[in-house]
């Protein structure tokens, strides 16, 4: 989880069920992850940082800052959102399983 503020507040949010997050993390750093720990945390929390900041360059108009990436391991996490703030849920495939982004935007 990823918190956006400036004229515009909310969040990104990447889910993964783990086997997927140990494939994606895996493929990016070159070598293969068996097991939950700092260079799976690490590797969501960049992951997610990049997209945030490409969404960052995207609304350049809303000038937007990005936090330091949140990561949180676990079974049945529910992310409750900002009351009033706009959630998109956004569902991927890829060749290495199914994810989620969660984006939140509320815009003055």
């Amino acid at each position: 989880v990823i918190g956006l503020s400036g004229d515009a507040q909310g969040s990104i949010a990447l889910s993964f069920p783990k086997v997927m997050g140990l494939k994606v993390v895996s493929k990016m750093i070159g070598m293969e992850v068996k097991v939950v720990g700092p260079e799976l945390s690490d590797g969501i929390g960049e992951l997610t940082n990049i997209i945030a900041g490409n969404a960052k360059q995207h609304f350049k108009s809303l000038n937007l800052c990005i936090s330091l990436p949140n990561v949180v391991v676990g079974n049945d996490h529910i992310l409750i959102g900002q009351k009033g703030v706009p959630t998109l849920l956004v569902p991927f495939t890829c060749s290495l399983g199914r994810f989620t982004m969660e984006v939140a935007l509320k815009t003055p």
